[in-house]
């Protein structure tokens, strides 16, 4: 009996401490659960809890490591790509023409022709004859004048000295003086008298019916006109009409003498075309425009076209040449009559069908002297008349239709009898500037 009691005392001891316990663990879970934390919701530790920071816990930032980019050299420099030049053409060499080059009028005779040029100071008057031997003058300038071309006080294209009357009786001569660098005077050349017609003009280019002389003005750079007989001047165009703040260049009559051609420049001594009325009639007419930077013109003898040298135009050569063009005068169509020839001056035949040049061929290639050339007015029938080592220059055609006066460098002034195709030597020593009727 005394064990059966040891025993139930025993278990309900242990019953006392299973229920004591099981009493601690609602109660404690009573007190955890306090916020209506649901007790399924695991094991969140309680915020603000001492020594443990919230939950969850804060993400982890990591770090990124830049790797450092090597630094990128700067890309060599090229040069831009070089144009290939083109090519110049292979072509066979011009020949010289057959005879006749054109044709003499069956039972004319040869017109008489006169020559002017300069020596330092002494003027040369050539007068062709019958029996073909010339007439030589020598007129020494008295003091004090000079000639400009040796005159270095004298501004002025040496080429715009003088220039023959249309009768070649007299010379309107640029001299200078103790007065002013630019006089122009009237030299006759039978009797050597000689007389001042304007101050201060340059580049005289005398009117076909020989009673008027057109002039620039050194000081107003305007155009000016010089009545020969009476020694009156007036201004035909002065500097602030039509912008010409640069003066006129290239001055050249029409036939009918009542009007003038001119070149206002643009770049250096080229650029547009002007006509202008002698008596004032009318505004000047632009012909052409700057663009064409036309130079050396030369107004045809029928009165239609007007001749003139630019570097526009087409050609196939690598460099650019300065070709030959006319414009109609009328109704200012521009046509180029040479292609790849480089000029360096022209003029036209006595019955405007012709006109005579000298250049270089630049599809022959290299350094070539210039030539003598010979084209029609519409720019046909080209035609080669000189081809050796000797350059010409500064070609004339004379009064008489089948005769041509030029210089030959070193070689002095020559004929060329365009219908037996014959060369006479007229004058054996080197000269630079000339001026023929």
């Amino acid at each position: 009996m005394k064990r059966l009691s040891d025993f139930l005392q025993v278990v309900l001891g242990v019953a006392f401490l299973a229920v004591l316990a099981l009493v601690l663990v609602v109660v404690f879970r009573g007190v955890s659960g306090s916020g209506g934390a649901d007790v399924s919701a695991g094991t969140q530790t309680p915020a603000g809890y001492p020594g443990l920071e919230g939950y969850p816990p804060p993400e982890t930032t990591v770090a990124t490591v830049v790797v450092p980019t090597p630094p990128t050299e700067p890309p060599t420099p090229t040069s831009p790509p070089v144009p290939t030049p083109l090519p110049t053409p292979v072509v066979t060499v011009i020949p010289t023409s057959d005879l006749p080059i054109i044709p003499s009028p069956t039972g004319k005779a040869a017109k008489p022709y006169t020559i002017v040029f300069q020596d330092t100071s002494v003027l040369h008057a050539m007068t062709s004859s019958d029996s073909g031997a010339p007439i030589l003058l020598d007129i020494p300038v008295p003091p004090p004048f000079s000639l400009i071309a040796s005159n270095s006080r004298a501004n002025v294209r040496p080429w715009a000295w003088g220039s023959l009357s249309p009768d070649g009786t007299e010379l309107a001569l640029v001299l200078a003086d103790n007065e002013a660098p630019t006089n122009i005077y009237i030299l006759n050349l039978a009797n050597r008298g000689l007389r001042r017609l304007a101050q201060f003009g340059v580049e005289p280019v005398w009117s076909p019916d020989g009673t008027r002389i057109a002039y620039r003005n050194t000081q107003t750079f305007g155009l000016w006109v010089a009545e020969v007989l009476t020694g009156e001047t007036k201004e035909i165009l002065p500097t602030d009409q039509t912008s010409l703040d640069n003066g006129v260049n290239f001055i050249t009559w029409s036939p009918d003498s009542r009007r003038i051609a001119f070149v206002k420049p643009f770049e250096l001594e080229t650029g547009a075309i002007w006509i202008t009325d002698v008596a004032g009639e009318g505004n000047p007419v632009q012909l052409v425009p700057e663009e064409s930077r036309a130079g050396s013109i030369n107004w045809s003898p029928a009165g239609s076209q007007i001749l003139f040298i630019s570097d526009t135009g087409e050609h196939v050569t690598p460099e650019r040449p300065l070709s030959l063009w006319v414009v109609d005068v009328g109704t200012g169509e521009r046509r180029q009559l040479t292609q790849n020839i480089t000029l360096s001056g022209a003029d036209w035949s006595p019955d405007g069908q012709w006109i005579i040049f000298t250049g270089v061929n630049l599809l022959e290639g290299g350094s070539l002297p210039y030539d003598l050339w010979l084209i029609t007015k519409d720019g046909n029938g080209l035609r080669r008349l000189t081809k050796d080592e000797v350059g010409d220059h500064e070609p004339f055609w004379t009064s008489d239709p089948g005769r041509v006066i030029f210089r030959k460098i070193g070689m002095g002034i020559w004929e060329l009898n365009l219908d037996t195709g014959a060369f006479n030597q007229l004058f054996s020593q080197d000269i630079e500037y000339l001026t023929v009727r």
